[in-house]
């Protein structure tokens, strides 16, 4: 199975789109005669980009202003860059060899998102947005509410994606205590009590969230096709991080032997210089040697007295450089 099919079939659909991705992920450069991508990226910067205002429209609280730029950082260069590579999309676009995609990295994203937002039905649409651009995106709120945790806007998003309906919301007072109560039908009941209006309100939606993300993974749990992707993306971590490991103790293995390397080549060194310090040494202590023998010579001559000394003999001790020359 080629990495085309393989996707299509990680995002749910049918491997049979797998040349409609291949044509999303080719840039006009790769071949006159081939079809590219440029319509999907239209449809990346406006159906996609539309759909995911629509969806901060109906559940995520703020000023339009607010809105505006909650939209603009989930569509950056930066977030877009992340989409590309978390999956692979690297090693699936096609350009012409000349072509440098890394500056295009964003274009190829905005192609993948308008391919999802023309092969997709809705519910898989909204699943993969709201994974992707509103789970753990909170950072990329306005600074205003950069700090918070909407878990109501989370609440109300998973609702209509899962149930397509809005839950009910009631408050009662009773006796100083407050009760909220959320439920849709018979499809799930979150019930909260607290002296605190804030701390009940906050706990309900918390809890509400908690009920229905555990009861989404109850109903995956029972789909074999859910069970066997996640075994083999855990088996794929697992290999992944087995890769790691073995790279870290080959890169590991390698600083320690060319450490081992440079202690060896050193302690050479270091005794190359201390065999010819002592050569300096050993010599030093000759010529000292000789020159203490010399002046010794030269003591014993000049107490026998160098008068009685003939010239032959005189010129004979100078030679031998036992007397100095005369000049």
């Amino acid at each position: 199975m080629n990495q085309y099919k393989t996707l299509c079939q990680h995002l749910g659909l049918g491997t049979h789109l797998s040349h409609e991705l291949k044509i999303a992920l080719t840039h006009y450069s790769f071949s006159e005669k081939s079809k590219d991508g440029g319509r999907y990226v239209f449809l990346g910067q406006t159906e996609f980009k539309g759909k995911v205002a629509r969806i901060l429209f109906e559940f995520v609280q703020g000023k339009g202003t607010q809105l505006q730029h909650y939209l603009g950082n989930l569509f950056k260069t930066k977030h877009l860059e992340l989409l590309f590579y978390k999956y692979n999309l690297q090693n699936l676009i096609r350009c012409a060899d000349n072509f440098n995609p890394d500056n295009y990295r964003h274009i190829f994203t905005y192609a993948f998102l308008g391919f999802l937002s023309d092969q997709m039905n809705e519910t898989q649409l909204n699943d993969f947005i709201y994974q992707n651009f509103i789970k753990n995106t909170s950072h990329l709120l306005p600074s205003e509410q950069a700090n918070k945790k909407d878990y109501k806007a989370q609440v109300f998003f998973l609702c209509k994606l899962y149930y397509n309906s809005k839950p009910k919301l009631e408050i009662t007072q009773s006796d100083g205590i407050y009760t909220f109560s959320l439920h849709i039908n018979d499809l799930f009941y979150v019930k909260t009590e607290s002296k605190s209006y804030k701390y009940a309100q906050k706990k309900l939606w918390k809890n509400a969230l908690k009920q229905i993300t555990q009861k989404q993974e109850e109903k995956l749990l029972q789909n074999p096709d859910f069970v066997a992707k996640e075994q083999i993306q855990k088996a794929e971590k697992q290999a992944k991080e087995e890769r790691e490991k073995e790279e870290k103790l080959k890169l590991y293995f390698e600083k320690r032997a060319k450490r081992s390397e440079e202690i060896k080549q050193k302690k050479i060194e270091k005794k190359k210089e201390a065999q010819k310090q002592d050569i300096k040494r050993r010599e030093a202590k000759q010529r000292a040697k000789e020159r203490k023998e010399l002046q010794a010579k030269q003591q014993r001559l000049k107490e026998m007295g160098l008068q009685n000394i003939s010239a032959s003999k005189r010129r004979i001790l100078e030679d031998k450089g036992i007397l100095p020359k005369k000049k």
